[in-house]
């Protein structure tokens, strides 16, 4: 019995039919895809293209489908413009944004140095101004020195000539008056000198000052009954409050004398024959003694009350009927800010002025000067 064997199919033949089932299978399997497979496709299409045009760092977004077209074919890449266009791209819009930064801050930083040169513009005009005012007060200052140098020396000449030319000819009361002349223009020439060599000390940081714990009623007693004279001489009425005894304060006895007295002597120089000048003193708190010098004369106007502790200052309007160099209220504030304290002026109610010393009740405490009782020398 034979047996009957099938021909053999062809190498060729199962080929074709494995590689249709192949087929078959990705067009079904296709259809069923989700999205992360699709995404990962897609992402590998695109490296590929980048891989072959030798750019490894770029990602491109590219078109996919959710279904199978209507024709049949399956989902497909289509890639994004040229990666190296698209790089260019990128870098154009990175320079564009970066030369529109550039230019807002440089529009920015213009607009705050305009703004500032026109700060800078003002302020110099401001200083040239003030120079130049000062330097009108100093020259008017150098004229003022001259005339009051001038003045006292030709009464001093004046009279000394009479007494030596008339001498057998004068009486014992006219040459007491004389001599009497001679003195008082001598004493005002010394003050004047004084007061050079204080703005000197002062601008040189050399004011020396004797401190110490003083009652200031006896300073405004010594003040008081020094001026007592002269007001009455020009018609003044000066008066000294009650201050009491007990109230003490640390200061610079011999240059509070000075600045009360310079109070005082321009009170009776810059108001009418018959006002009334009042000196007073209290405690404005445990630590500060308030010296007061109040007029009721004509006041300060607002030009004054500005500039009244300047260096050369003098009133136009009110410079003509007084002499003065312009330094004894500047000299009077620099030896009270020394002393640790300060010096006001205000224009009080119903005319008149009124000008407030304020000195430390106390020695004030630094850790650069030793804590004592006594009065103490010590140069600033």
């Amino acid at each position: 019995m034979s047996v009957r064997r099938e021909p053999r199919r062809s190498a060729p033949l199962r080929l074709v039919i494995v590689v249709g089932v192949l087929v078959l299978a990705q067009a079904v399997t296709s259809w069923s895809m989700d999205d992360a497979f699709v995404r990962v496709a897609a992402t590998l299409c695109v490296a590929a293209a980048a891989v072959g045009a030798g750019m490894l760092v770029l990602r491109h977004p590219v078109e996919r489908r959710r279904n199978p077209p209507d024709d049949g074919e399956t989902t497909r890449c289509i890639p994004a413009e040229d990666p190296r266009v698209a790089s260019l791209r990128w870098q154009i819009e990175r320079l564009e944004r970066e030369y529109l930064e550039h230019i807002e801050t440089s529009t920015r930083h213009r607009e705050e140095l305009t703004q500032d040169l026109r700060h800078r513009a003002t302020d110099l005009a401001r200083a040239r101004s003030e120079l130049a005012r000062v330097d009108k007060a100093r020259d008017e200052f150098v004229a003022v020195v001259a005339h009051e140098f001038r003045t006292p020396l030709a009464a001093i000449r004046s009279f000394a000539e009479i007494l030596l030319n008339y001498k057998g000819e004068l009486n014992d009361s006219d040459r007491m008056q004389f001599l009497e002349i001679v003195r008082s223009q001598s004493e005002r020439l010394a003050r004047l000198v004084e007061e050079l060599l204080d703005i000197s000390r002062i601008r040189a940081g050399r004011a020396e000052l004797r401190t110490g714990r003083f009652p200031i009623a006896t300073i405004l007693t010594e003040v008081f009954e020094s001026m007592s004279m002269l007001a009455r001489s020009s018609g003044h009425v000066l008066e000294l409050a009650g201050v009491k005894p007990d109230l003490m304060t640390w200061c610079d006895r011999d240059r509070t004398v000075q600045i009360v007295t310079n109070l005082v002597s321009n009170a009776l120089k810059y108001t009418a024959p018959g006002t009334r000048i009042e000196i007073d003193a209290n405690a404005k708190d445990p630590d500060t003694v308030s010296v007061v010098v109040r007029d009721h004369g004509v006041g300060l106007s607002q030009h004054e009350a500005e500039h009244l502790f300047e260096a050369y200052f003098r009133d136009p309007q009110k410079s003509a009927a007084a002499r003065g160099t312009g330094l004894g209220l500047h000299i009077s504030r620099e030896f009270a800010r020394k002393m640790g304290g300060e010096l006001h002026a205000a224009r009080t109610e119903g005319g008149g002025a009124s000008f407030t010393l304020l000195l430390p009740s106390q020695e004030p405490r630094s850790s650069e000067e030793p804590t004592t009782a006594d009065a103490a020398s010590r140069t600033l």
